[in-house]
């Protein structure tokens, strides 16, 4: 794409975005995803709009994990050890006593609406991640972005679609 028109991340964007505030159960998380072929990432916002967190299909997994591989997590070629999701140690009682502020990732990704989408796809490729949530300057969600809406707008601005 060229510099005369760039498009910012705002333009393309998703504004409509499923989010929860830091005391939904993990019960109630899950219900609310239940028909997703994908767990989404989850923005956490609080009463203010700020977005604080994000839950990860990853998250949700380390919950129920064995704590003793968490001396492992701070190296990198390390970090990526399969998990056996069958093999979880989950008790019943788990979807009323975590709440999403215990699974939330503080320290997140994200764009900011004014960012050019050249410089968000190579933000989000160079994380391999392809969906992530738009705040705007005091933090607020704004919105969600993936790798196929940038796409379309590329599509979309070369004539392919119109």
């Amino acid at each position: 794409m060229n510099n005369d028109n760039p498009i910012l991340v705002s333009d393309v964007m998703d504004r409509e975005v499923i989010f929860i505030s830091p005391g939904t159960t993990l019960q109630e998380l899950l219900k609310k995803f239940r028909g997703f072929h994908t767990f989404p990432v989850v923005p956490v916002v609080n009463k203010e709009g700020i977005m604080i967190g994000t839950i990860s299909f990853r998250g949700l997994i380390e919950i129920f994990q064995t704590k003793g591989t968490s001396l492992i997590k701070g190296v990198p070629f390390l970090e990526k050890e399969e998990v056996d999701i069958f093999n979880l140690d989950i008790d019943e009682d788990a979807g009323v006593l975590f709440i999403a502020q215990d699974i939330m990732d503080a320290k997140f990704l994200h764009l900011d609406e004014d960012m050019p989408l050249e410089k968000a796809y190579t933000t989000m490729k160079i994380n391999s991640v392809d969906r992530l949530p738009v705040t705007d300057k005091e933090g607020r969600l704004t919105g969600i972005i993936g790798v196929f809406d940038i796409l379309l707008a590329i599509f979309e601005k070369k004539g392919l679609i119109k």
